[in-house]
């Protein structure tokens, strides 16, 4: 995750972008801890022989959300990036 912007300069950023960071990366810590709790109820489901089709389908959609959570943090981690150095340029 982007954990916001501690380096130097980064209060120069303005303060939507600072809560706008926080807020997506609160967004994709609540995401990916249902899938980790999704992940464990599947693992269970296994363990007392559930629908084997069923938990195959279920299992392709939680790593395509996995996915697209990563796909997400990276590209939250490039737009902050992206406006750190923004904000870091215009502050020289």
């Amino acid at each position: 995750m982007t954990k916001g912007c501690t380096c130097e300069g980064a209060t120069s950023l303005p303060t939507s972008y600072r809560e706008e960071s926080a807020e997506a990366d609160h967004q994709l810590y609540m995401i990916r801890g249902t899938l980790f709790a999704l992940h464990d109820h599947l693992t269970d489901r296994e363990d007392t022989n559930s629908s084997a089709p069923e938990n195959a389908a279920l299992w392709a959609l939680v790593e395509t959300a996995r996915e697209k959570v990563d796909l997400c943090e990276k590209q939250m981690a490039r737009m902050w990036d992206a406006r750190h150095a923004e904000a870091a340029q215009n502050h020289r």
